[in-house]
């Protein structure tokens, strides 16, 4: 890593959804490629492509590397663009994060192996392993919520010390001393990117440079006027735009879940993205679709 910090170790980061032909079918990389044009000109800083919200547990390798490849073409030089690394033994990360980052991806977000309870010093083993031979930018996924182990902040600054490519922890976490901890116990060495879409707001007053968020792909601009506002200490707009955050993430919880709520709502603003996600996910249905359209027109995201 060279020339000064990444750009996308502040600001917005869409953490994009992947959009489907069919449930259960191909992606649909075309849409995807303009979902990802739509987002840099709402003004994001940054993509991310294969994350939770991209269900990176239900896509396979050469079908995020064309992903990447594909929203690479697109963006180009105009944002910057990061992939999802899943829960994987270590060999299985190497590869993966090499064929994403040979596709075009700045850097790799990569979260704990799941279901496995580490240890302080195994995840420093694995980091450090992992970030030795992968070599580009990487961003340690810190989600308790999912993970078989959270990433403890000391942990996280030890593994910054002997890797100078590990840059970043996103925090997807109500907890907000967690985000003071890392900057402390990495003497800001660490970024931080908020990582939960409620929480945001939160994360910025602990020390959060930005954020990577899959709400960001419904409403990019209520983010940007929240990253904004903070940033030039216009705290009471900062908060009427986290509270707007909240009114579509209540929208959203009408969706059967959270990936396909948010490709529904896409869908319905004349998104070339359909409502369909893999399983085990469950389908949308009618019902759901019918009260999502309806709270989003609510919000006025919708024309009448």
């Amino acid at each position: 890593m060279t020339g000064g910090s990444p750009r996308f170790l502040e600001g917005l980061i869409a953490a994009m959804v992947t959009p489907y032909k069919s449930r259960g079918g191909p992606i649909d990389y075309d849409a995807a490629a303009q979902l990802a044009s739509w987002l840099v000109d709402g003004g994001v800083d940054a993509v991310l492509v294969g994350g939770s919200t991209g269900e990176l547990s239900l896509i396979g390798p050469r079908e995020e590397a064309r992903l990447v490849s594909k929203v690479a073409e697109t963006v180009g030089g105009r944002a910057g663009l990061l992939a999802g690394v899943p829960p994987a033994p270590l060999e299985v990360a190497v590869e993966w994060g090499r064929l994403a980052v040979e596709s075009g991806a700045e850097a790799v977000l990569v979260p704990p192996p799941h279901y496995l309870e580490s240890s302080p010093e195994g995840l420093v083993e694995y980091y450090t392993n992992l970030a030795a031979r992968l070599e580009s930018p990487l961003i340690i996924y810190h989600v308790p919520l999912h993970a078989g182990s959270a990433v403890p902040a000391e942990a996280a600054a030890r593994i910054a010390e002997e890797s100078s490519n590990v840059v970043a922890v996103k925090a997807t976490t109500r907890d907000p001393t967690y985000v003071a901890d890392v900057l402390r116990e990495s003497d800001g060495k660490l970024r931080v990117l908020a990582g939960l879409d409620e929480a945001v707001l939160l994360a910025l007053a602990y020390g959060a440079t930005g954020a990577i968020v899959g709400l960001a792909n419904v409403v990019p601009a209520t983010f940007r006027r929240l990253l904004g506002a903070w940033v030039h200490g216009q705290y009471s707009q900062a908060l009427e735009a986290q509270a707007g955050v909240e009114r579509v993430l209540w929208a959203l919880r009408a969706g059967a879940s959270y990936q396909g709520a948010i490709k529904a709502a896409l869908s319905m603003m004349g998104l070339p993205v359909k409502p369909y996600v893999r399983p085990p996910l469950p389908p949308e249905t009618e019902e759901t679709l019918k009260a999502l359209r309806e709270r989003l027109r609510i919000l006025g995201l919708l024309e009448e």
